[in-house]
């Protein structure tokens, strides 16, 4: 009898510790985000504007916030969709349920990057991963409003889950950074054939954007000759026009092509990028580069 009391206490107990912390998914669906909330790390619930769902983990369903119960999950998964625009989607954790909340960083499913909130593009379909296993509540709050609403959808699992750990690479080249050093850049390339005297364009401005200089090659002329590479506005960049990275040899078809040995440059804001040939000859001038 002893052996079969001890025998039920420990089926009990692992019971207890193992099948005891799993709990089953939960999901909620078509939470449509029509209206605002500005408050950072307060309540946002409003008389009269607020949908509470009483006994229930999800006890806000919009419009200004999807307010959800974590204990005892450990991840939760949001979906963005339908007719809006100019929405702003804040990502936030509370401790003390649901009265103080405090920022948190969650990742895009569709891409490596991890962000504390989002203006979502209009009309987009996004997805979003947050790591909710050391809170008690979560929210995603919509601070800003164009038209419409996005319709919200979101899955909590259990299980200490965090989402996908992340490194996002700049392709801006702001505060220093080099575009040109990130292995995952889309580099877009210039191959131009070289003719004539006078400054030509080969890669046109765009709006206010930067072009970043990857790599420069010459070569496969006619004859050796030079090219200078050159920034400015205007007709082929007449106006302010800024040569850069120094002259290039151009060598005749049966040599090897030339590549400046630094070839890293970033123009101003709104430039386009042009040539200029020393002697009329005819060649080959190739130009890797991100605009942005």
């Amino acid at each position: 009898m002893k052996n079969l009391t001890k025998y039920l206490f420990g089926f009990v107990l692992l019971s207890s510790l193992g099948w005891g912390q799993s709990l089953s998914d939960i999901s909620v669906q078509n939470v449509p985000l029509t209206s605002t909330c500005t408050n950072t790390n307060i309540s946002c619930d409003t008389a009269g504007v607020t949908n509470f769902v009483i006994n229930s983990s999800f006890n806000v369903q919009g419009p200004q916030t999807l307010e959800v119960t974590t204990q005892g999950y450990g991840l939760i998964q949001m979906t963005f969709q339908g007719t809006y625009s100019g929405a702003t989607e804040n990502f936030e954790v509370s401790n003390d349920g649901g009265t103080t909340w405090f920022t948190t960083t969650c990742t895009r499913i569709d891409t490596n990057i991890q962000e504390t909130s989002e203006t979502i593009t209009a009309n987009a379909y996004r997805g979003i991963e947050c790591s909710v296993g050391a809170g008690t509540k979560f929210r995603v709050r919509q601070s800003a409003i164009g038209s419409g609403g996005p319709t919200v959808a979101a899955t909590l699992t259990s299980g200490l889950v965090e989402a996908a750990p992340t490194v996002q690479l700049s392709l801006g080249g702001v505060g220093g950074s080099n575009p040109c050093a990130n292995p995952h850049a889309a580099l877009s390339s210039a191959l131009v054939s070289l003719s004539g005297t006078t400054l030509t364009q080969s890669i046109a401005l765009s709006g206010s954007t930067r072009i970043y200089i990857c790599d420069i090659i010459a070569g496969w002329a006619n004859a050796a000759g030079t090219v200078v590479v050159s920034y400015g506005t205007g007709a082929n960049c007449g106006t302010g026009t800024q040569a850069i990275g120094g002259t290039l040899i151009l060598p005749a078809s049966s040599s090897a092509p030339t590549t400046l040995p630094d070839p890293f440059f970033v123009t101003p804001p709104g430039q386009a990028l042009c040539y200029t040939l020393a002697t009329s000859t005819s060649g080959t001038l190739i130009v890797n580069y991100m605009q942005q």
